[in-house]
């Protein structure tokens, strides 16, 4: 009886468990980047939101809105490439992503989870010792600015209903309302969903 009682509720845990989106935090983030200059030189990058970055409350997707072009979205598909932008998080804020249902058979993410991820923002500790133990190597992506993360999203344009260019994603944020966003679509070219 004992035995058939661990069973259950290891089965019970294991499905708990993979219900439980994948979680990446202040150790998981991009460490540090470099800018090449024409001449070779390189530059430390700093991260940062910019114009072209797709805003959602607390995140923001690296130079998603030039997506919005079909010459961009076309050379894509064109070389049936998957989606890059770095996630931009706010310092202290926990986000969680989740491709919603119906696009599953089409779409995934591709910042560690492969349908839904929480990305947790460095809270930027005052004190060495707490910025040490949240950050693990302090740089300056644990010290200042928005906390990124490398990843981006991976199309089956084949398969995707218009080729995945009306594509959503659910923001949430705890104590925030649900967002659902177009990603690569212009305002207007998508029909309501």
């Amino acid at each position: 009886m004992r035995w058939a009682l661990a069973i259950l509720l290891s089965l019970v845990f294991a499905d708990a468990a993979a219900a439980a989106p994948a979680i990446r935090d202040c150790r998981d983030r991009i460490v540090s980047a470099v800018t090449v200059a024409p001449d070779g030189t390189q530059r430390p990058y700093r991260f940062h939101v910019r114009p072209s970055d797709l805003r959602v409350g607390s995140i923001a997707f690296s130079d998603l809105k030039s997506m919005r072009s079909q010459a961009a979205w076309n050379s894509y598909l064109a070389r049936d490439q998957w989606i890059k932008a770095v996630a931009l998080v706010r310092p202290g804020a926990r986000v969680t992503l989740t491709v919603p249902e119906q696009q599953r058979a089409w779409m995934r993410l591709k910042y560690g989870g492969e349908y839904e991820v929480t990305l947790d923002g460095c809270r930027r500790f005052k004190r060495p010792r707490a910025r040490r133990r949240e950050c693990g190597q302090v740089t300056a992506t644990c010290r200042r600015g928005p906390t990124p993360f490398s990843g981006g999203f991976d199309i089956d344009f084949a398969a995707a209903p218009e080729q995945g260019r009306c594509a959503e994603l659910i923001v949430s944020t705890p104590g925030h309302e649900l967002r659902r966003v177009r990603l690569f679509a212009a305002p207007g070219e998508c029909a309501a969903a």
